[in-house]
């Protein structure tokens, strides 16, 4: 990869942590592009370098740090045995102790979902959950 890729990767990342915290601190709603910027210690124009609207920045944030989080339990859970109950128990228990060691992806989760249950963002949710969940 070019540096100027990996720089321009290493920034966006930035931006990704930034609005995560911002987003779980403050909510959808109250988090500004302008508090994002400063927390990822970027200029507010470099997050519309790469995301067009908040809104985008959030559809981002949370397919991105869910999908991480499928790919781990998937990883952690495949090949296991027992019962489909046992089963079932161990990845509600792997859920839950994600949850409580990643409280900013909960708290961005549940922005996700009351933010995106408006009429204007409510096909545009349900992509992103078809292909999180269906299309892997």
């Amino acid at each position: 990869m070019k540096p100027r890729q990996d720089k321009k990767q290493l920034k966006q990342q930035a931006i990704l942590e930034a609005a995560t915290q911002v987003f779980a601190q403050k909510g959808y709603s109250a988090a500004t592009v302008a508090e994002i910027a400063r927390t990822a210690q970027v200029g507010k124009a470099s997050i519309y370098e790469h995301f067009s609207t908040k809104e985008d920045l959030l559809f981002t944030v949370f397919s991105k740090r869910v999908a991480a989080s499928l790919d781990v339990v998937e990883k952690e859970l495949k090949g296991v045995g027992g019962t489909a109950p046992q089963r079932l128990s161990m990845l509600c228990s792997k859920t839950i102790t994600m949850a409580m060691e990643n409280v900013d992806l909960f708290a961005v989760s549940l922005e996700f979902w009351s933010a995106a249950t408006g009429p204007s963002r409510k096909t545009r949710f349900q992509d992103a959950l078809h292909d999180m969940y269906v299309s892997q």
